[in-house]
């Protein structure tokens, strides 16, 4: 995809932002006539609709890496997006809400595993743990950071599309 932006020859923004500051940005680059002359990569929530809905033309062929989507179709994925609906008047689960789900169902299984509520045995369960997310497998380095898959999209045509799972393991120096 970075490949693309060089043959269009658009320049790239590095971005970090949020739901609520995303669409901000997104219009004052589209007052500023940027729209497709500078793309955005980055992790900026550029796959929610509504932030994709403030300038759809300067989001067309954003890049970002997501901890999670709704369209992805693990089992577990949908029964989360099905149970999230119910439960929220048909509203649609952002990342924030995913994260904040499937870490507490991380921490509960460390604490089963743990056998204990004391923070330094279910840090010690934590660093051994296997854990089935919804995106799929989740564990510890030796540095305790996590190892999970994660997706890479692109927006197109207004809407966010996944182009792959990727793995977020850390190559540490020597």
């Amino acid at each position: 995809m970075l490949s693309k932006i060089k043959a269009s020859g658009a320049q790239a923004i590095l971005m970090y932002g949020l739901a609520d500051t995303t669409p901000i940005i997104a219009r004052q680059m589209l007052e500023m006539g940027l729209a497709g002359k500078v793309m955005l990569v980055g992790n900026a929530e550029f796959n929610t609709a509504k932030t994709i809905a403030a300038a759809p033309t300067v989001l067309n062929g954003a890049i970002e890496a997501a901890a999670w989507l709704p369209e992805w179709t693990s089992a577990r994925s949908l029964k989360f997006v099905d149970e999230y609906k119910k439960a929220y008047g048909g509203e649609m689960p952002n990342n924030h809400a995913y994260t904040h789900w499937e870490t507490t169902h991380l921490i509960a299984a460390a604490i089963k595993a743990a056998g204990s509520l004391k923070n330094d045995d279910i840090r010690a369960a934590l660093s051994k743990i296997k854990y089935d997310s919804a995106m799929g497998p989740t564990s510890f380095d030796d540095h305790n950071q996590a190892i999970l898959p994660m997706l890479l999209l692109e927006v197109a045509d207004g809407k966010p599309v996944i182009k792959s799972a990727i793995a977020s393991k850390v190559d540490y120096p020597k």
